[in-house]
C-alpha cells in the first residue's frame, strides 16, 4: 500500500504520520467462534421467604403488593405451582406436569411465567416467596430451593423475580444439576413465557442451556 514515499531517515529518528486512504476490491469471509457467559449474583430467599409448603404437582396463590402488568394485563395475582413455574392473574388451574415447546396447547389454563418449567418433586427443600426493596422498586422473588426431579431425584435451585414499575422478569439459576443427564440443566424442561395458546417468547426447551450462574430477562 505504501510506496514511492521515501525518507531518508538518521539512526533513532522517526518519519512522519502516513496515512494513505484504500479501497480494497476483494470479497472477505470472516469466521469467528465465541462463547458469551453471564454470571449473576443467586437471591437466596430460602432462610427469610415464606414457604409455600408445595406437594407435587400443587400450587399455591400469592398475592403480590403491587399490581404487575405481563402481556398488557394487570393483576396482583400469582398461582405458583411446584413444577417450576407461575400462572398469572387466576386463583385456580394446575400447571401440568409435561412440559411443552412454547405456545403450548396444553399444561398451561392461564398466562404463565416460566423458570424451569419441568416435573418437578417434593422429597427435599419447598418453595419460598418474598418482596424485597421499597416502592416504587420493589420485587417479587420466587424461588424453588432444592427441588428434586419426579420421582426423587437430586435437586435444583432456581428462582423468578418480578420487578415493580418496570414490569421486566428474570429467571436466575443456581444449580441445575440433578445428578442425572435426563435431567441436567433444563435437558427436561421448558424456560420462557405464554400469554396464550398462540403467543409466547421462549427461552428453550429440552435444551441444557439452564446452568448455575445463568440469569436470563425479559422486557
Amino acid at each position: 500500500l505504501v510506496t514511492n514515499l521515501a525518507y531518508t531517515l538518521a539512526p533513532a529518528a522517526f518519519s512522519p504520520q502516513v496515512i494513505v486512504p484504500a479501497t480494497i476490491n476483494i470479497t472477505t469471509t470472516n469466521v469467528a467462534t465465541w462463547t458469551a457467559y453471564t454470571s449473576v449474583d443467586f437471591i437466596d430467599i430460602s432462610a427469610t421467604g415464606t414457604a409455600l409448603n408445595l406437594t407435587d404437582d400443587s400450587e399455591a396463590n400469592i398475592v403480590s403488593p403491587f399490581p404487575f402488568t405481563f402481556f398488557g394485563a394487570t393483576s396482583s395475582d400469582l398461582r405458583v405451582g411446584n413444577n417450576g413455574g407461575i400462572l398469572f392473574g387466576v386463583t385456580a388451574g394446575d400447571l401440568g406436569l409435561t412440559n411443552a415447546a412454547l405456545p403450548a396447547a396444553a399444561g398451561l389454563p392461564a398466562p404463565a411465567i416460566l423458570p424451569f418449567w419441568d416435573d418437578m418433586d417434593d422429597e427435599t427443600g419447598n418453595v419460598f416467596w418474598e418482596v424485597q426493596g421499597t416502592a416504587p422498586d420493589r420485587k417479587l422473588i420466587v424461588e424453588w430451593y432444592n427441588r428434586p426431579h419426579f420421582n426423587g431425584v437430586g435437586a435444583a435451585t432456581f428462582e423468578a423475580i418480578l420487578y415493580e414499575t418496570s414490569n421486566a422478569i428474570e429467571f436466575r439459576y443456581l444449580d441445575t444439576d440433578f445428578g442425572n443427564a435426563a435431567y441436567n440443566y433444563g435437558v427436561s424442561a421448558t424456560s420462557g413465557l405464554q400469554q396464550n395458546t398462540t403467543t409466547a417468547v421462549q427461552h428453550s426447551f429440552n435444551q441444557p442451556v439452564l446452568f448455575g450462574g445463568k440469569a436470563v430477562r425479559f422486557e
